[in-house]
């Protein structure tokens, strides 16, 4: 008896330590993607080989996404500069960059701000960063659906269809890290950048 009180004494001691270890690495996350933020975007517009950007779930890393096409000698140097911010950063190759992904998505925004909505079969649409895609969420997703919303609203080789079953996966797959960051860290919404719109 005397030994489970010393192991859940034990286990009570070193829970808040593990909890407070989590908050600093979470914390210092943030400031790291802070950090990369004010130097990839210069007055709201991302720098041109700046593809997304997000914390593995294990949160044992950075990924800074780069779009490995013409990168000058400049932006070479930067890409360096910014890895010596901190030994977790990590580089992934992906062919589309942001500013693209945001013009985009936000073609998608404003059609369905407007009053002149033909397409009924939307749910919801997102920057995808771990995909280097727009996600188009429909209720019905199929071959004639996603041809209609090509044809109605845009056709975008940046866009993946999935259904809401699909969507939901992800979210739950990847959700949990980007939560917990805005949950620490208020001050910085990594949830925006996704643009996550529901209708």
């Amino acid at each position: 008896m005397l030994k489970i009180l010393i192991v859940l004494v034990l286990l009570f001691i070193s829970f808040p330590f593990q909890v407070s270890a989590e908050v600093n690495s979470v914390d210092r996350e943030v400031e790291i993607t802070q950090e990369i933020y004010k130097l990839i975007n210069i007055n709201g517009i991302f720098k041109d080989y700046y593809g997304g950007m997000y914390i593995t779930p294990n949160h044992n890393n950075i990924i800074l996404q780069i779009v490995n096409t013409n990168l000058s000698s400049e932006d070479s140097k930067e890409i360096q500069n910014i890895l010596t911010i901190d030994k977790s950063i990590r580089i992934e190759y992906v062919n589309n960059n942001y500013n693209s992904l945001e013009e985009t998505n936000k073609i998608i925004v404003d059609y369905f701000s407007s009053n002149n909505i033909e397409y009924d079969n939307l749910i919801g649409h997102y920057i995808d960063v771990f995909s280097n895609k727009i996600v188009v969420e429909l209720k019905d997703n199929n071959i004639e659906q996603q041809q209609l919303f090509k044809a109605i609203v845009i056709n975008s080789p940046l866009i993946v269809f999935v259904s809401k079953q699909e969507d939901v996966d992800t979210l739950q797959a990847y959700g949990s890290t980007l939560i917990e960051i805005v949950k620490v860290k208020s001050a910085i919404n990594i949830l925006s950048m996704f643009g996550y719109t529901r209708y």
